[in-house]
C-alpha cells in the first residue's frame, strides 16, 4: 500500500519534479536535467532559482572534469558540453576559469605534475581511448 501511495506522490508535479532531477543526476543524464530546467519544464517560479544554481553546479563539475580529461577543446564543442547558449558565453566562462582561448579552441591549464604533451602523444592517447571504447562496445554487443 505504501509503494502505490509513493508512486502517486511522484505523479504530483511539485514532488515528482525534484525526484526526477535527482534520478537523472544520479544517472549522469545532464542533458535531461538541462531540458527539465528550461522555463517550460519548471513547474513553478519558485523552482527557477533552484534550477539556476543546479545548472551552475553541473556546468562547474563538467568544466572540472574537462580540464582533467582534455588538453583543449574546440569552442563549439565546449558550448554543447557546458550547456551554454553562445560561443561568446563560452569565451566568457573560459576566461572566468582562467582558461586560454586561442584560434577557436579552449586550452586548459596543466595539472600539477603534468608535463606538456606533444600533439602526437595526445593523438596516440586519444586513439587508444577510442580503440578501447569500440572494443568495449563490441564486447557488450556480444553479451546482449
Amino acid at each position: 500500500m505504501g509503494g502505490a501511495r509513493g508512486a502517486g506522490l511522484e505523479q504530483d508535479k511539485y514532488i515528482g519534479y525534484p525526484v526526477k532531477l535527482e534520478r537523472w543526476l544520479m544517472e549522469g543524464s545532464y542533458d535531461r536535467v538541462w531540458g527539465a530546467t528550461k522555463k517550460e519544464g519548471v513547474p513553478s517560479e519558485e523552482f527557477a532559482v533552484f534550477c539556476e544554481v543546479l545548472i551552475g553546479t553541473i556546468r562547474s563539475e563538467i568544466a572540472s572534469c574537462s580540464e582533467k580529461a582534455y588538453p583543449s577543446l574546440p569552442i563549439a564543442n565546449a558550448k554543447n558540453l557546458l550547456f551554454l547558449e553562445s560561443e561568446g558565453s563560452v569565451v566568457e566562462f573560459a576566461q572566468g576559469r582562467g582558461w586560454v582561448v586561442k584560434d577557436g579552441r579552449i586550452y586548459f591549464p596543466m595539472q600539477k605534475g603534468e608535463e606538456m604533451r606533444t600533439e602526437k602523444e595526445i593523438l596516440v592517447a586519444s586513439g587508444m581511448v577510442i580503440e578501447n571504447t569500440i572494443g568495449y562496445a563490441r564486447e557488450l554487443e556480444t553479451i546482449v
